[in-house]
């Protein structure tokens, strides 16, 4: 039998890993984006939330790192302990509210069900109202088959009398019904997005079901009463859908979670939580049923249509501070499953701003500047709250690539210093908080540095090399960036072991083999000061925070703010960013 010593000093071990994983949590929080005494005002429906300063991505991560630990510390000591599972599910939950089910009203605008043993079943009750009451259908319709039209009408309103608002084209014939229904002609040139905000708007009822792609409609395997009532109970503040069916047969669930960040989009199929036996989601493929307050408070993109219009109203959605949820027992029949091709892709990266997308079905995308419209110029004002894209950084590089082969032509050494041999030493790349790059040359070899003019003139680069004023030193110029030459002698390789000496010291950077000073670590530590492995914005930015830190960024909803990514570390930067758990 274990002594009562060796008892509690392993009950004193347990409790101070966990206080240390808290104290971590913590800390890192606070350093990270000023967790504590930095937040901002975050309007959810009719309620105002304190927020913190954190992506949802970096809050979800934390807050499964510490549920994990709950989990493994209830599994390895049961009894031990129990104040310190609360207070980490108490922090997960304020990281992420889909961790905390408690808050769960009593729903109100339809009869409660319960579990009799065997099945679920609504009970009869007196003060619900009519479901017509409760819920108005939109069904975006434009260039369906009549008869497909007519079938998923007749089946909406084959047990109650809803108010359905019908969007079709011109050309398209009214559906044959004897119920009474709303129809909104739209000319194929309005968009989608216009075109179901137009119709949300005709809608009187609290609640409004989106059919979209539906192909048939099925009250006994889609009770859109069940979603009513997961929303109601969660006082509205969100999105449910279901799981959904194809004429092929082939079932899914629909429950996609979605990280943005460093100008790339991740979607996965699958979820982290539930409750109310349903996934917590970021978006859901197929009809979704919301409150039309939301609707009106996270309207449709005027600019999309087809599947990325519901991509980007599910990620303001989420953004907004509402949750979704799919309830994989109500189940929709869909005419077929939503696919999003290259062009849909395309349009939604536009809107956010990315170049790379991993999507839910396993393909990946790539887009250039042009593609999605990011501008490369006047990256000097944009680092004060954003990363510099990826095909920004590459343009940047390619000054880099110019001198690295000038120099090999001409028998030229050089090395990378200051702000560029920083991002070389902590992530192997230019910064993407950066504008500039700098490089130390021999000063006995600047007459050749000089003659660089005619190599740039005969590859049309577009860029030159001209004599700075301030500091005597040149200047490779190009149209959205530059590259300071300071002249040192001697370089640093001279310091090397007489063994070493004839080959540089040089990194991987941003994919090319690059030349740096002799001891890189060394250099950065001494050019850069104390904490130099933590991030800090570059020195030109104003007001800019001691390292660790980010400026708060203007626009919170962009993913590519400084101020989303942690100021430690290097995975997150990456591309595409590695996410740790």
């Amino acid at each position: 039998m274990e002594s009562v010593p060796a008892k509690g000093r392993r009950v004193v071990v347990v409790w101070s890993v966990v206080g240390a994983a808290l104290l971590t949590t913590l800390w890192t929080l606070t350093t990270t984006t000023n967790y504590i005494t930095d937040t901002r005002i975050k309007q959810v429906g009719s309620r105002s939330t304190k927020e913190p300063c954190l992506s949802p991505e970096m809050r979800r991560r934390l807050a499964a790192s510490l549920t994990k630990l709950q989990r493994d510390l209830r599994a390895s000591h049961p009894g031990v302990g129990e104040r310190w599972r609360r207070e980490l599910h108490k922090v997960a939950a304020t990281l992420d509210p889909r961790l905390d089910r408690e808050p769960l009203r009593p729903a109100t605008l339809v009869c409660p069900e319960h579990h009799n043993g065997t099945k679920f079943v609504v009970e009869k009750c007196t003060g619900a109202p009519p479901l017509r009451q409760v819920l108005s259908v939109v069904v975006a319709a434009r260039g369906w088959q009549p008869s497909r039209v007519s079938r998923v009408v007749r089946a909406l309103n084959s047990h109650y009398n809803l108010t359905i608002v019908l969007i079709l084209s011109d050309g398209d014939p009214s559906p044959v019904t004897d119920r009474a229904v709303v129809v909104v002609r739209q000319d194929a040139a309005v968009s989608d997005g216009r075109a179901l905000d137009d119709a949300v708007s005709r809608v009187t009822t609290p609640y409004v079901f989106l059919g979209e792609g539906l192909g048939d409609f099925s009250w006994q395997h889609s009770a859109l009463g069940r979603l009513v009532r997961v929303l109601d109970r969660l006082g509205g503040q969100g999105v449910a859908g279901g799981s959904h069916r194809d004429h092929r047969g082939q079932w899914r669930h629909g429950c996609l979670q979605r990280s943005l960040t460093n100008y790339h989009a991740t979607f996965l199929s699958g979820y982290q939580h539930s409750g109310q036996e349903c996934m917590y989601c970021d978006d859901v493929l197929g009809p979704v049923l919301a409150s039309v307050g939301l609707v009106h408070r996270v309207p449709f993109s005027h600019a999309l249509s087809g599947p990325a219009l519901y991509r980007d109203w599910h990620t303001r959605v989420t953004q907004a501070g509402y949750l979704t949820l799919a309830c994989p027992d109500v189940m929709f029949f869909l005419q077929e499953e939503a696919t999003m091709d290259a062009s849909d892709w395309q349009a939604y990266a536009r809107q956010w701003s990315l170049q790379t997308i991993q999507a839910h079905d396993g393909e990946q995308y790539s887009f250039t500047c042009r593609e999605v419209a990011i501008s490369c110029s006047d990256l000097r004002k944009k680092i004060a709250s954003y990363l510099v894209a990826p095909c920004c950084r590459e343009a940047i590089m390619a000054g880099i690539t110019v001198l690295d082969t000038f120099a090999g032509q001409h028998g030229l050494a050089y090395e990378l210093h200051h702000g560029s041999l920083l991002g070389a030493v902590k992530l192997a790349a230019f910064l993407p908080w950066d504008f500039d790059q700098d490089i130390y040359y021999d000063c006995k070899d600047r007459r050749t540095w000089e003659s660089l003019n005619g190599y740039l003139k005969g590859r049309k680069t577009g860029c030159h090399v001209r004599l700075s004023s301030a500091r005597r030193q040149l200047v490779l110029q190009c149209a959205t960036f530059f590259v300071d030459m300071v002249c040192r002698s001697p370089l640093t390789g001279h310091s090397l072991p007489a063994g070493y000496r004839n080959v540089t010291t040089w990194v991987e950077y941003g994919g090319r083999r690059v030349s740096v000073m002799a001891n890189p670590g060394a250099a950065v530590r001494d050019q850069t000061g104390p904490e130099n492995l933590r991030h800090a914005q570059h020195w030109r930015v104003p007001a800019r925070p001691a390292a660790g830190a980010w400026r708060p960024c203007h626009t919170p909803a962009t993913q590519a703010c400084l101020d989303h990514h942690p100021a430690d570390g290097s995975l997150a930067f990456s591309h595409p960013p590695v996410c740790l758990p």
